[in-house]
């Protein structure tokens, strides 16, 4: 009778073990509860916002230098425009007057070789070479029109497609111009005497050379036109571009008063925000393994009061029955400062600017150092989650038969 007395528990034993848990529980929910504050409040206020406008920065000052380079290549280009335009309207100057200078030209080569004077060259080679210089005179003033914008190092859509249509179509017939008066001159050596009438062109001296007189104005007016609507969409996006500055620009200041408030009043803390942001994984991880290490005891000191109704003795918003409906919730929550770090950790890490020496200098064996550390934690916090997992929502685990027998015999 002594002896069965001595292997039932007394009941003060039983409450004592309860009110253990209870407390347990209790203590739990503090820490747990602080934990999940402290966690959040300085990843949501402080830690996040620092990084997110650290990363941002850099991207906002590429953009505008971006812009920037932007808007001096539009300007350039509309410079080149605008000479180029003004040269094609000496270009077409120099086509007007040159069937006048050549006539003039080869009349004097005509009265020079009639008068008995000796040249270098017959008179039929020397006036084709007069034919070669005033085209090549023409050949100079329309390089004149197209110079500025070959020189342009990446030119707009618009200036592209201009040269590109200019160099095709004008500069090509301007270059058949000289075969053209060549033949012109082979199927009647008087031919430049039609240019004798004011106002004649080079279309005077064959049905062939009006033809491609045609095509070279036709050439001329499209190039005309196109850099006029090159110009004016360079214009008109000089002003897009100068507001899209300013607005990045007006970003940016933005990002650095709020870069300024992070640390401040109430969420101010004694460290520089780099500090804050290097150990808040650690300190992160650090109190999650302790919330897991801690979960896991009250998780085992439940199993080891099977039969008796906790949830009514000492009720919990963490750990509760299997079959209660909040259980995922619960285990979502606990999880929630283990995926902070996570979070934390890897947008830390992707900051190489925030592991510097004394000097200012990068450091990547601090960079190793402190992510060893990070990886070290999270694994530990991972290894914790089976068990965590098992305990809040898995299905309940039966004590052995064997154990309970014995207990029974006893």
């Amino acid at each position: 009778m002594i002896a069965w007395r001595r292997a039932v528990p007394e009941p003060t034993d039983r409450e004592r073990a309860i009110a253990a848990y209870a407390a347990e529980v209790r203590a739990f929910h503090t820490l747990f509860g602080t934990v999940l504050v402290v966690i959040a409040v300085l990843y949501v206020a402080v830690v996040l916002p620092f990084l997110q406008t650290r990363a941002a920065v850099p991207l906002l000052a590429d953009e505008r230098t971006r812009i920037q380079h932007e808007k001096a290549v539009t300007e350039t280009a509309l410079e080149a425009a605008t000479k180029a335009a003004r040269a094609l309207a000496e270009f077409r100057d120099a086509l007007d007057s040159g069937p006048a200078m050549l006539r003039r030209a080869i009349a004097d080569q005509v009265a020079r070789s009639r008068a008995g004077a000796a040249e270098p060259v017959p008179l039929d080679e020397a006036i084709k070479q007069q034919i070669g210089k005033q085209i090549e005179a023409l050949g100079v003033a329309l390089d004149g029109a197209l110079g500025p914008l070959r020189a342009l190092q990446n030119p707009p859509a618009e200036i592209a497609e201009a040269l590109r249509a200019a160099e095709q179509d004008l500069g090509r017939h301007v270059l058949s111009l000289n075969e053209v008066l060549r033949e012109a001159f082979a199927a009647d050596p008087a031919f430049w005497q039609r240019w004798d009438e004011p106002g004649a062109t080079f279309g005077a001296a064959s049905p062939r050379a009006e033809e491609i007189l045609r095509e070279i104005e036709q050439a001329r007016r499209a190039f005309d036109r196109r850099l006029a609507t090159a110009a004016a969409a360079l214009r008109s996006r000089q002003p897009e571009l100068q507001s899209r500055y300013a607005e990045l620009a007006a970003r940016g200041r933005d990002l650095k008063e709020r870069l300024a408030g992070v640390n401040s009043y109430p969420w101010s803390i004694p460290l520089s925000l780099g500090d804050l942001a290097r150990l808040f994984p650690a300190l992160a991880g650090v109190l999650t393994l302790m919330v897991l290490f801690r979960l896991r005891r009250i998780i085992a000191l439940r199993r080891a009061h099977e039969g008796v109704s906790l949830d009514l003795l000492a009720p919990s918003w963490v750990v509760g029955s299997r079959s209660t409906p909040g259980a995922w919730w619960a285990l979502i929550l606990v999880c929630a400062p283990l995926v902070i770090t996570i979070h934390a950790s890897v947008a830390t890490l992707g900051d190489p600017g925030l592991f510097v020496s004394l000097l200012g200098d990068p450091s990547p064996g601090s960079a190793v150092a402190f992510g060893a550390a990070y990886t070290v934690l999270v694994l530990m916090g991972i290894v914790q989650l089976p068990g965590v997992t098992r305990g809040l929502v898995g299905a309940p685990q039966r004590r052995p038969q064997g154990k309970t027998g014995r207990v029974a015999a006893g």
